[in-house]
């Protein structure tokens, strides 16, 4: 389910503010000999925060109806965020390299690019949810490859069939409260201003161990 926003409904509201935080699962020991031993005990995943403003009655109930509805029917929801709307680049339908699996993805024989990728913007597969920020690309001309780093790792390994998704990416997401949004009726009659509170929620499990001594 979409999050109403003003680019699918003019009547619901916007987002005062939104945050977008970075949570991984890895826990870190000290041994004797001053090394580190860092443990993944799970993946990454995004956290995102967003803020309304006061709002009248007919736009609270949109975003507050949105909620039940999601809670009733336990499904995932989809949020794109303001930065992420409009592509930074394009390169058209072409497919990745198969069994990548770390933090690049490799597009070959690329010959056509509109633009270039912009060093944290978003970027996504077509065959699972994961969403994934750009921190570097190049581009080799003699073999017409095409690289994108990302963070976190891949949590598939590519079968070849997959394009990339670098507009409007949306985020899979649930609840982090179930409890969702409380309603507070001031005496103007507005609603006041509230919180959705989210993570992301992938729809199928990745088992990522990995033992790291830095």
């Amino acid at each position: 389910m979409r999050l109403p926003d003003p680019f699918t409904d003019s009547n619901a509201p916007g987002f005062l503010s939104v945050s977008i935080s970075d949570n991984s699962t890895i826990i870190q020991d000290e041994l004797p000999n001053n090394e580190v031993l860092q443990v993944d005990t799970g993946y990454q995943y995004w956290g995102i925060d967003i803020t309304y403003d006061q709002l009248l009655l007919e736009e609270y109930e949109i975003i507050r109806s949105f909620c039940f509805k999601a809670k009733a029917t336990n499904s995932t929801i989809e949020v794109i965020l303001p930065q992420f709307e409009n592509y930074k680049f394009q390169l058209n339908t072409y497919t990745v390299k198969a069994g990548l699996s770390g933090s690049s993805i490799i597009i070959p024989n690329v010959t056509t690019i509109t633009g270039q990728p912009i060093v944290g913007t978003v970027v996504k597969l077509s065959t699972h949810p994961k969403v994934y920020h750009v921190t570097g690309y190049s581009y080799n001309s003699t073999t017409k490859d095409y690289t994108l780093s990302v963070y976190p790792k891949l949590a598939i390994t590519t079968t070849g069939a997959e394009t990339i998704a670098l507009s409007a990416v949306q985020f899979t997401t649930r609840f982090k409260d179930v409890n969702s949004i409380t309603a507070v009726l001031n005496s103007d009659n507005v609603y006041e201003g509230f919180t959705l509170q989210l993570r992301e929620a992938l729809k199928w499990g990745v088992s990522l161990l990995q033992h790291k001594h830095i």
